[in-house]
């Protein structure tokens, strides 16, 4: 796009993009408001001025507005405003009191309306806008690349994959010592009893490659531990396909520690001015050498055999192994190498971004557009080859060891779904017990809750044939990934304790899932649930606990909630109605987003009917709200006070109709199906 009268007409392209300005070439701002069917309630004609990176509408009155923007565009926030202890997410398109601005990854722009009351309302498929004037609008180009950090922004290709991957990683619970006996043992275990939930990876960690003592002298990818893994990688990848996963693998491709190959072919790694290796050094405090972490030998991007290097390797890992999702580990390391030795590259003429980049190119060229690529390092820089980036540093599985996944979900969610799928590291869930390695109930709720309100990568690392069922039940409900996007895009500096995630479903409904954190570990905090400060309209709501199943209020006031040290509230948000509501479902933990096809009432034969996805020896309760004066006429509905559950069970995954059927009245009677 031409850079054409600042602020003007470039923004009414923005706005309203080639079709809404006719066919014919533009025309001046005086001509051609960038507003479609602006108006102003007293009556006035709308006063539009040019301004930086904008304009402004200076009428006072109300004005409300058409939209016309990009087809991607969604509702968001570009800053806190006064609520920072609230997160917003969506799933689907949505509306929000608390959003003023507007944004298009495709265009990478965001529009912002600001006043001293605006937001956004979505109607019939187009968004209108509704503020006290003046009203200034402000266009942020290249947001995701120069606002978001993310420089060679791209927005995510989700073709091959809709969701973030979810499944298990090896190494929070087996470290180096993974053997092909104890991946066997756990693909087993996750075929029998998360498989048919949404688990979908089996990935093994560091461990089953090379020789010698660890860390950067055992970086020899070509070579296969025999005593841990007999059978070899490539057996190990058609077993956990077998069982029906898609097998994962990790390594560190920019490095080896293969001393023949650097011999025989030096050209191909980054060396020093005498042609040594970067990739060993001396310690400044003890003389020592020292091996880097990544491998001795760190290979060239940018050079010819650097290039064959990734494409050969990553055939042997993915073409003639079968390994579907590859996990790239020490990329902060390899990028820096990059940038420390630019001049000792093979093409220095390459910058050093460019130069990492080659190398990534190199190897999706072999993996393709179907296969996972997650770099593990932070490295955004990797945008358009990396379907996930790892955002943080490693966890552990305790209270203490969760806070580097919290920090970093909170730092960087806003890229989530829009540039690439985030990795705030393994979800652990394990049983409380005398050690460093437990979690309280509360505690592995709170990290299961965290994940699977925010649509981030979803990797667990437990030993699983070990896991009590409490807590397998915990990783039922959250997994798959939901099809989830961030609304406020900035980051926070400190974890909000509200996150509130808004659903809408066509021929389900809309409905707000909220949870709520204490992330305190020393006492109790109370938060108090405000329907208007979650952008909601003034009305009558039903408040229902998912995890403890409970009716909580049908109020049109403020709920205050008392949560205990380090735990978590799922609370599920429905605008009340004058006939029996459905609250949701026990599937998963947005309570009906994947699950429910179809839901609808009919106030002629009173009765709501619908088609669920149900997993094959889960029961799935179906939850109704009933208002004083109504009550369930099925039998085959359970009734706990004001809420009647009806329970589906069926011996495979598979669509099942349902309906059931209610009346005004104070008895159950006859049941229907």
């Amino acid at each position: 796009m031409k850079h054409v009268r600042r602020g003007v007409f470039l923004l009414a392209f923005c706005l309203l993009g080639v079709t809404a300005l006719r066919s014919e070439a533009p025309k001046p701002l005086a001509e051609e408001l960038p507003l479609p069917n602006l108006r102003v309630d007293d009556g006035t004609t709308p006063q539009v001025v040019p301004a930086k990176d904008g304009f402004i509408v200076k009428n006072r009155a109300r004005i409300r507005a058409d939209v016309a923007c990009a087809p991607d565009a969604f509702p968001c926030r570009l800053s806190s405003g006064d609520n920072p202890d609230l997160c917003q997410l969506s799933i689907g398109r949505v509306n929000s009191l608390r959003c003023n601005s507007l944004y298009s990854p495709e265009r990478d722009e965001a529009l912002t309306f600001e006043a001293s009351e605006s937001f956004i309302v979505l109607q019939k498929d187009r968004y209108k806008l509704v503020a006290q004037g003046p009203v200034t609008v402000k266009v942020t180009r290249d947001f995701m690349k120069k606002t978001g950090g993310v420089k060679w922004f791209k927005p995510l290709d989700k073709s091959a994959f809709s969701r973030a991957p979810a499944g298990w990683c090896s190494w929070y619970i087996y470290w180096e010592g993974i053997t092909e006996q104890e991946v066997v043992k756990n693909t087993d275990w996750l075929a029998d009893k998360l498989k048919k939930f949404g688990c979908e990876y089996v990935q093994i960690d560091d461990g089953w490659q090379g020789t010698g003592r660890g860390g950067g002298d055992n970086r020899d990818w070509y070579i296969t531990n025999k005593t841990k893994f007999p059978h070899g990688m490539k057996w190990l990848a058609d077993y956990i396909r077998s069982k029906g996963f898609k097998p994962g693998i990790w390594l560190i491709p920019f490095a080896t520690s293969n001393d023949t190959l650097f011999r025989d072919h030096p050209e191909m790694f980054i060396r020093n001015t005498d042609r040594t290796t970067v990739g060993i050094g001396r310690d400044p405090k003890t003389g020592e050498l020292v091996t880097d972490w990544t491998g001795r030998y760190i290979v060239d991007p940018t050079s010819e055999g650097g290039q064959k290097w990734f494409r050969e390797l990553f055939t042997m890992i993915c073409s003639d192994w079968g390994y579907d999702y590859v996990k790239i580990d020490g990329q902060a390391g390899s990028h820096g190498a990059c940038q420390r030795y630019h001049k000792q590259l093979a093409n220095p003429k390459l910058a050093s971004d460019e130069a990492y980049r080659a190398g990534l190119a190199a190897i999706k060229s072999v993996m393709g557009h179907q296969r996972f690529l997650l770099n593990c390092g932070a490295q955004f820089v990797s945008c358009g080859y990396c379907e996930g980036i790892r955002t943080g540093t490693d966890v552990r599985p305790s209270w203490q060891g969760m806070q580097p996944a919290i920090g970093a979900t909170m730092a960087h969610l806003y890229r989530n779904n829009i540039a690439f799928w985030t990795d705030p590291d393994v979800l652990c869930v394990p049983p409380a017990g005398n050690n460093d390695s437990s979690l309280t109930l509360d505690q592995a709720r709170v990290w299961a809750s965290l994940y699977g309100i925010t649509g981030q990568l979803l990797m667990v690392s437990d030993k699983m044939y070990e896991l009590p069922g409490e807590r397998v039940e915990l990783l039922r409900r959250v997994y798959p990934v939901a099809d989830i996007r961030p609304i406020d895009l900035y980051p926070f500096k400190t974890p909000p304790r509200i996150f509130d995630l808004r659903i809408a479903k066509p021929g389900v409904g809309t409905w707000d899932v909220v949870a709520l954190f204490n992330w305190n570990a020393a006492s109790q905090t109370q938060i108090t649930v405000d329907p208007r400060e979650l952008g909601l309209p003034t009305g009558m709501y039903v408040f229902y606990d998912f995890w403890e199943k409970k009716l909580l209020a049908v109020t049109n006031k403020l709920l205050p909630i008392t949560l205990a040290p380090t735990s978590c509230r799922i609370i599920t948000i429905r605008a009340a109605v004058n006939h029996p509501q459905l609250l949701g479902t026990s599937r998963h933990i947005t309570q009906g987003a994947d699950d429910l096809i179809e839901a609808k009432w009919s106030p002629i034969t009173m009765t709501w009917s619908g088609r669920s996805q149900v997993v094959g020896g889960d029961p799935y309760e179906i939850r109704f709200y009933m208002p004083r004066g109504w009550s369930c006429r099925d039998n085959a509905a359970k009734i706990d006070g004001s809420v009647a559950v009806l329970t589906l069970k069926s011996d495979k995954n598979e669509i099942v109709s349902w309906q059931v059927g209610f009346r005004k009245g104070s008895t159950a009677s006859s049941a229907s199906s």
